[in-house]
């Protein structure tokens, strides 16, 4: 099986990013950012 895409809410996008990056042994993109709906992603 492969996870192509996940989506978590949270109040601190670095901390998640970097504790699934570290205990996954994942990969991230780039942060993007949407002005018209406030989302920022990874």
């Amino acid at each position: 099986m492969k996870i192509e895409h996940i989506a978590i809410w949270t109040k601190d996008l670095e901390k998640m990013k970097a504790f699934y990056l570290e205990f996954f042994d994942l990969t991230s993109n780039e942060k993007y950012y949407n002005p018209n709906t406030k989302i920022v992603t990874f």
